[in-house]
């Protein structure tokens, strides 16, 4: 609750048995008149808030805190499976939890890419290398490899910069995509697909953008009826409602 809603901590007013194990250690029952314990939970550590009103002066109040406590001392509590994450498939561009700025760069990075990809994977070389070595022999005068050798040598090279740059391009929609909706490997997602209710567990998440828009798609295994996680696998296509349009410069 805490970490999916950004809070410090939360709170509980602990029962009155809960509270008279406090209160007995610290108090005597013949000294307050009323007494509170509360609970106290961030996103690692809990503590006790006791506050007391004595019997002489109800206008003063004590209050006792106790030191934090690690949660992981208590329960192990990176094991605790995070709640459902409920999202329709048409989102509202101002509720994602990104930046103006993070979509502005990731956008022009995108289009970039679309462009030095088009240009490299447009133009194939199916002549064999010896072919080539042997037109440039006779017609180019070259023996040690003319331009059309070293243009593709180039595109080579180009090629395997941009099987660099799609890993790179893969790792950053994962992480737009989780971090415009709040989502990790291993969450459990509750939307729709065609118009049906779709639970998946999430092993796979990208974000795209296509007509000015950020679509999201993401894949996993599908939980059955029964509540347990089958073995089909699920892919949902999410996006904004609106166009993104760019801040305006001053």
């Amino acid at each position: 609750m805490v970490a999916e809603n950004s809070l410090s901590h939360v709170v509980w007013d602990l029962d009155p048995f809960e509270h008279a194990w406090i209160v007995h250690y610290h108090y005597h029952y013949e000294h307050y008149t009323r007494a509170r314990s509360q609970l106290c939970v961030s996103r690692d550590t809990l503590w006790v808030i006791c506050r007391v009103k004595y019997y002489w002066d109800e206008d003063s109040e004590e209050t006792l805190e106790t030191s934090e406590i690690p949660l992981g001392d208590i329960a192990p509590i990176e094991l605790m499976p995070r709640a459902d994450i409920v999202l329709p498939v048409v989102l509202e561009l101002p509720k994602l939890r990104i930046s103006r700025k993070r979509i502005e760069a990731f956008m022009d990075i995108d289009h970039a890419h679309d462009i030095l990809s088009s240009a490299v994977y447009k133009h194939d070389y199916p002549v064999p290398d010896d072919h080539l070595v042997l037109l440039e022999k006779i017609y180019l005068g070259s023996e040690m490899g003319g331009p059309l050798t070293a243009a593709k040598e180039i595109c080579r090279k180009l090629e395997d910069d941009m099987e660099r740059w799609e890993l790179a391009m893969e790792a950053e929609r994962e992480a737009i995509c989780g971090e415009a909706l709040g989502l990790t490997i291993g969450d459990t997602l509750l939307t729709e697909s065609r118009g049906k209710p779709v639970r998946l567990k999430i092993e796979q998440m990208s974000a795209y953008v296509y007509d000015g828009k950020l679509n999201f798609h993401i894949s996993g295994k599908r939980y059955r009826k029964d509540g347990l996680l089958g073995k089909r696998d699920q892919l949902v296509y999410l996006r904004t409602e609106s166009k993104f349009s760019r801040s305006k410069s001053v």
